[in-house]
């Protein structure tokens, strides 16, 4: 494009290289705060990879921490479901050998409890035997000392009687 101008022609491009070299500061100033934003941006993504990363450790640490104490809890309940069932097997053998030792005891007693009834039952009757050997005896005495006392007592009449028949005759 020829103007007939050289000045013009001469501004022309000056303005032109002007052009150019605010469209290229323009360009690398663009490009330098895209670079700054990418890099910024990449930065945060850094961050926040590291804080997701940090966060992710943390949850996993506390899951581990919740399921090594949750399974403490189950073990510890499982040793003290063992220890109580362990106590309630030796309270029952204990309360098992106790009820055969009284069982034992009661079957010993009631054994005793019948051989000294057996005893009593044969010491009553022995006794009563002796007893009805003894009234027996007893009244055996009776009708003999009663038949002597009738013997006597009718002996004695005679013999009083034959002493007055004999104070009545001897006049």
């Amino acid at each position: 494009m020829h103007s007939g101008n050289p000045i013009s022609g001469q501004a022309q491009l000056d303005e032109a290289a002007m052009l150019r070299a605010e469209v290229e500061r323009l360009r690398q100033e663009v490009t330098l705060a895209a670079q700054r934003a990418a890099n910024q941006s990449q930065a945060e993504i850094a961050h926040l990879k590291a804080t997701i990363n940090a966060m992710r450790d943390n949850l996993e640490h506390q899951r581990i921490a919740e399921s090594e104490r949750a399974q403490k809890r189950v073990n510890d309940a499982a040793a003290e479901s063992g220890q109580l069932r362990e106590t309630i097997n030796a309270l029952r053998d204990e309360l098992d050998r106790q009820r055969i030792g009284e069982s034992e005891r009661m079957q010993k007693a009631s054994l005793d409890m019948q051989e000294e009834i057996r005893q009593l039952k044969g010491a009553a009757d022995a006794l009563r035997q002796q007893l009805d050997a003894q009234a027996f005896e007893n009244h055996e005495k009776m009708r003999k000392l009663e038949a002597r006392h009738a013997s006597e007592t009718l002996e004695l009449q005679k013999t009083i009687a034959a002493m007055r028949a004999r104070l009545e005759g001897a006049p």
